[in-house]
């Protein structure tokens, strides 16, 4: 079975490292216009002004009390290399917002599903299953099997999803115990024969880890064997 990152895990670091990341540019963005003001001539409280408002409209209304105030000669140019580590430095904190709020909404969807299977539709028949899914993850569909005499019996799989891969497994009921007779994962279609024992009972699984947007067909053909 393919195995993916834990979304519980990725989803607290990606939250975690996104909301550093943001004041880490608040600090920054903070820092310039402290700089740049005290340049301009203009008030060091703007820098403050620049971080309380919401959506950098502080920093919007700085520009434009700015663009009023002009500051020529060789000073402005040495104010102007000055900033440059400021510049570079707002350019990485808003890059690895993104990157980290992009993560962090990705894995939003995930670990709010997680561990359970959301249907898009289901249909069951006596030798056949059907289902459409938008997410599979963990728990899985059983099916029960119990015939009363040996009997051959061929499964027919096929699946397919936008991401990850659902795993087909049969299972031999112990008293309380399972035992595993086979297991298919990583592959979209196909068959496999096995022969179940009389009155025994038995379970055919379809489970998946984080597996997004599919569909799965089983069906199921039987043959008494001869004694």
């Amino acid at each position: 079975m393919i195995e993916f990152a834990n979304p519980f895990v990725v989803f607290e670091v990606a939250g975690v490292t996104m909301f550093f990341a943001f004041i880490a540019l608040l600090v920054c963005v903070a820092s310039w216009v402290y700089t740049d003001a005290k340049r301009h001539g203009l008030s060091k409280w703007w820098s403050v002004v620049a971080i309380i408002l919401p959506f950098f409209i502080g920093v919007l209304l700085y520009m434009v009390r700015r663009s009023k105030k002009k500051v020529e000669g060789e000073h402005t140019m040495k104010g102007i290399k000055k900033q440059k580590i400021t510049l570079v430095a707002i350019l990485a904190s808003t890059m690895l917002v993104f990157l980290s709020g992009f993560a962090f909404v990705q894995t939003l969807d995930d670990t709010w599903r997680a561990g359970d299977v959301y249907l898009e539709s289901e249909q069951q028949g006596e030798t056949s299953y059907e289902a459409k899914f938008s997410s599979w993850d963990i728990a899985g569909k059983d099916i029960e099997l119990q015939y009363e005499k040996d009997t051959e019996v061929t499964f027919s799989y096929e699946t397919d999803a936008k991401r990850g891969n659902l795993c087909f497994s049969l299972y031999e009921r112990q008293g309380e115990g399972i035992k595993e007779l086979k297991e298919i994962c990583e592959s979209k279609k196909g068959t496999f024969t096995v022969t179940l024992k009389a009155n025994e009972q038995y379970v055919f699984n379809i489970s998946g880890v984080m597996v997004k947007d599919g569909f799965v067909k089983v069906n199921w053909e039987t043959k008494e064997r001869a004694l």
